[in-house]
């Protein structure tokens, strides 16, 4: 699989969504590819194949998608990041619900 040196969104999206495509391509491909993705252009359809296909790709293309995409931004949110065990949308509310418990204060009486 060669990637074109300049990626249209088109393309982007036809590489970033085939599991195939983005198990033999190398980590610079991959970035050149993800780089191009459009996520507010893609249909609910097309985020779920790209989440399929990159969680099941090599480390490095994942890397790259992590590097080159906004994870956290929400358009990917059943995406389980490298080294993580949940997905995107579950770690987001871990964080949340820790920073609100942290924000609680804990009344005390005074005698």
């Amino acid at each position: 699989m060669v990637v074109p040196p300049v990626v249209s969104p088109e393309q982007a999206v036809a590489l970033a969504t085939d599991p195939e495509a983005l198990a033999v391509i190398t980590a610079e491909e991959a970035t050149q590819v993800f780089d191009a993705l459009v996520l507010d252009d893609l249909s609910e359809t097309d985020l779920v194949q790209l989440v399929s296909a990159v969680q099941d790709a090599p480390v490095a293309v994942r890397e790259s998608f992590e590097k080159s995409i906004n994870v956290f931004g929400g358009a990917v949110d059943t995406y389980v990041p490298i080294g993580s065990t949940v997905p995107v949308s579950t770690r987001r509310a871990l964080i949340a619900i820790t920073i609100m418990t942290s924000l609680m204060v804990i009344p005390t009486k005074r005698k």
